[in-house]
This record gives structure tokens, sequence and C-alpha cells, in this order.
């Protein structure tokens, strides 16, 4: 897609939003928008649905109720980004920059998250569901109340992260950074977390089968 034809399509979409004559609500799918300076675009429950977003820089953009199912960010920006309430099954997050973005109530049931930087991000309430956070960098995320049913933390880095009653039934977190983190009331049961490195974590757990390996790391 050129430049202008997308400058067209937010147009009509801003009008769209604002309920103007003449708007038209954005319809992305399948739409290759790789590498493109996006910073700040407003695609509020646009349709992006498979669309090609590979390295593209979405910093600050407002993604709202967006449908993202598909959606391809791999290597993309999408720091102090909000998803809040985006629909975003099975989206590619692979390598992706997510600093500081909000993705709060967000489904996001098998997506990637292999290798990206989620630092500080908010995903309070969001569905991971059998998610792939594979060397994910999670440190300090509001990661509260989450559902990580059968998702996949090896050797994610969770430090001083916050997952108050989160759902971890059947995840894997083997070799993962868990350092002052907060798993308070947190569902454990057929949760693993051999080989984990523990120091100042808070665990209390409503499971009944966590298979725990504690790691104590030294001050540095």
């Amino acid at each position: 897609m050129t430049e202008k034809v997308f400058l067209e399509i937010l147009a009509a979409h801003a009008k769209w939003l604002e309920r103007d004559a003449g708007g038209r609500h954005a319809n992305l799918a399948g739409e290759d928008l790789c590498r493109m300076d996006l910073r700040g675009v407003d695609l509020r429950g646009a349709n992006l649905v498979a669309a090609e977003l590979k390295n593209t820089n979405l910093k600050g953009a407002n993604l709202r109720y967006a449908d993202l199912m598909r959606t391809n960010f791999f290597g993309a920006d999408l720091s102090d980004a909000d998803l809040y309430y985006a629909a975003a099954p099975c989206v590619n997050f692979q390598s992706a920059l997510l600093a500081g973005a909000s993705l709060r109530n967000v489904n996001l049931q098998g997506a990637d998250f292999r290798a990206a930087n989620l630092q500080n991000i908010d995903l309070y309430c969001a569905n991971l569901q059998g998610a792939d956070l594979r060397k994910a960098s999670l440190r300090k995320a509001n990661l509260q109340e989450v559902n990580f049913l059968d998702a996949d933390l090896r050797g994610a880095d969770l430090r001083g992260v916050k997952l108050q009653n989160a759902n971890l039934r059947g995840a894997n977190l083997r070799d993962a950074n868990l350092q002052n983190a907060n798993l308070r009331d947190a569902d454990l049961e057929n949760c693993v977390l051999c080989d984990c490195a523990f120091e100042k974590t808070i665990i209390s757990h409503r499971g009944a089968d966590a298979y725990v390996t504690i790691t104590p790391i030294a001050d540095v």
C-alpha cells in the first residue's frame, strides 16, 4: 500500500471515529504496511486482520478495540502504544518492542511473543492462553489476573513482575528469572517452575502441584 492511499484511508477513518459525513471504517485486512512510520497513528477499532506490519514504527499508536487477529508485528516498535481491548489472537509480536505499552483486557490467545521486549507493559486481565513468550523480557510488567493457561515462558525475564491472581495452570516457566516477582495468590497448578531463579520472590499459590527448584542468586 502506498503512503498516499494509506493517508486517505486514515483521514476517512478519523471522520468515521467522529461520526462525520464521509467517514469510513478503516479496513486494512491483509495490507502490507511494513516499515512505515506510523508513530502516534489513531486506528481505534480498525480492521487489521492478517495485515503485515513487520518492522513498522507504531510508537504511541492508538489501536484500542482494533481487530489484530493474525497480524504480523515482527520487529515492530509498539512502545507506549495503546491496545486496550483489542482482539489479537494468534498475533505475531516476535522480536517486537512493546515497552510501556497497554494491552489491558486484550485477547492474545496463541500469540507469539518470542524474544519480544515487554518491559513495563500493562497486560492486566489479558488472555495469553497458549501464548509463546520464550526468552521474552517482561521486567516490571503488570501481569495481574492474566490468563497464562498452558503458556510457554521458558527463559523469560520476569524480574519484578506483578503476577497476583494470575492463572499459570499448565504454564512452563523453566529457566525463567523470577527475582523480586510477586506471585501472591497465583494459580500454579501443574505449572513447571524448574530451574527458575528466585530471590525475594513472593509465592503463595492456590494450585497443589507446582514443581519448584529454587536457585538462589547472589546480590550484585
